[in-house]
């Protein structure tokens, strides 16, 4: 069964990213081939379930293997922090102190 948070982040990118995607069972799932093919390669976001990789399907498995890296090492920056070169993020959520 597909959590809460995976239907909710799979209604958000489509939202936004005008895409279209399978459940998001998998940590790794790519695009569906009839989908719009947007400007990025990879989206990457962390959610309660763990991080989660979404592909466009022609990123060829030597390209995904460079840009894990490079996504992971965006993804562990505070919030706040200045981006990567190369790289956009976007701030869903973020919790900045516990109550």
């Amino acid at each position: 069964m597909v959590s809460t948070d995976r239907m909710l982040l799979r209604l958000h990118v489509e939202a936004v990213w005008g895409v279209r995607l399978p459940p998001i069972v998998e940590n790794d799932i790519e695009l569906l081939w009839e989908s719009f093919r947007p400007s990025w390669k990879l989206w990457a976001g962390d959610i309660a379930g763990g991080r989660v990789y979404i592909w466009r399907p022609d990123v060829e498995p030597a390209e995904r293997a460079a840009l894990r890296p490079r996504a992971n090492e965006a993804l562990a920056l505070p919030s706040t922090a200045t981006a990567i070169a190369g790289i956009s993020r976007e701030v869903a959520h973020s919790l900045a102190a516990s109550p």
